[in-house]
């Protein structure tokens, strides 16, 4: 596998600023589909009620969350489709799997029935690529835009980096896609990992 590109240099955005630029590209995405890179083992989901609960122990709770909002994930992937591109998802995991990581593959195992294509790539396999340093958080914008989403060492999100170079965004998806085909079907990792859903603090 080649080695990644460069991190995309360009429009320093804070978080909120990164949020109303991403949103307008995403659902006008016309060539290229959307590909995301998951990188880092433990976010903060404080917007996810289902995380909370989670965080706080709920593990029945935090399950039921997750399928209550199966119609409302359903409305969203249908309306991907009808805007005529998919999205796709490589998860990076490292073989001691996280709390946080426990709850988010029970959420994307979701996503990926409802029409979010998910593999899950394993550490092992990205290690040779990472001899710089551990890969960044990465989404393309069809051909639009590629962002570097950046985290704090609490994983809250602090903003991003935008490029719109047609080198970095057709660098950065050709990435992930060949990431993504060295991958394994995110249901077929869970019924094989049988990880289950335990308390963490993420």
């Amino acid at each position: 596998m080649n080695s990644p590109p460069q991190r995309p240099s360009g429009v320093r955005l804070t978080a909120e600023e990164y949020i109303k630029d991403f949103f307008p590209r995403f659902w006008h995405i016309s060539d290229g589909d959307f590909w995301k890179l998951e990188r880092i083992q433990s976010f903060q989901e404080e917007n996810s009620e289902s995380w909370n609960a989670f965080a706080r122990g709920d593990r029945v709770e935090a399950l039921r969350l997750i399928e209550d909002r199966r119609n409302s994930l359903a409305d969203y992937y249908a309306k991907v489709a009808q805007n005529g591109f998919t999205t796709y998802r490589a998860r990076v995991v490292e073989e001691e799997i996280t709390p946080y990581l426990q709850w988010e593959l029970q959420s994307l195992r979701q996503r990926n029935e409802l029409g979010e294509q998910i593999r899950v790539v394993s550490a092992t396999e990205v290690a040779p690529l990472e001899r710089q340093g551990m890969l960044p958080e990465i989404v393309t914008v069809g051909t639009d835009a590629v962002y570097e989403v950046l985290y704090n060492e609490q994983g809250m999100n602090t903003g991003a980096v935008r490029s719109e170079a047609p080198a970095d965004v057709n660098g950065w998806r050709t990435f992930i896609r060949d990431l993504f085909s060295v991958g394994q079907d995110i249901d077929i990792f869970l019924d094989r990992q049988g990880i289950p859903l335990h308390r963490g603090n993420g």
